[in-house]
């Protein structure tokens, strides 16, 4: 697993449960996380192109597709990196 910070700039160190940074997470490790698939990954990135780089890992729950019972899958495995 990949950290989500590129998701949201620098792929993050793995922690004990993978995580991926949003600010720098790319489609391909978007897509490892669990409940993301094509259409919620393209809006995560569509989100970050948008509103810059996330700040906190809730802010998911901003993008088109992911609630409350999404983010709470992805929480464990998402951060924000430095």
């Amino acid at each position: 697993s990949l950290p989500l910070s590129a998701l949201v700039e620098t792929v993050a160190a793995v922690r004990a449960t993978s995580a991926r940074s949003a600010k720098l997470a790319t489609l391909a490790e978007l897509l490892t996380l669990p409940g993301i698939g094509e259409t919620r990954a393209q809006a995560i990135l569509a989100y970050r192109a948008e509103h810059g780089p996330f700040t906190r890992i809730e802010e998911l729950q901003n993008v088109s597709g992911i609630g409350p019972a999404t983010y709470e899958k992805l929480a464990p495995y998402v951060t924000v990196g430095p």
